[in-house]
């Protein structure tokens, strides 16, 4: 059963898109074969593709621990 150690596990891998960008920024101005057109899309359309996965993934865990009632460590996060 999912947690919300979990969720915020799977919220950090979403914000994996920025170290992503900076590969892709790096591909594109610093290095000396940059990608082709063709290959600079290809790449956009597969970074889209990782980053709509890791969004589904974590917004499924969300919905576990919102079903589970498993947001919140009863101990330290209880809400007023």
């Amino acid at each position: 059963m999912k947690d919300y150690i979990e969720l915020e596990s799977e919220m950090m891998k979403v914000g994996q898109i920025e170290v992503d960008l900076e590969s892709l920024l790096h591909k594109v101005m610093d290095d000396p074969n940059p990608p082709t057109e063709d290959e600079l899309g290809n790449l956009i359309i597969g970074m889209m593709s990782m980053h709509r996965i890791r969004f589904d993934k974590m917004f499924a865990t969300f919905e576990e621990c919102v079903k589970n009632k498993k947001l919140f460590n009863k101990v330290t996060d209880i809400p007023s």
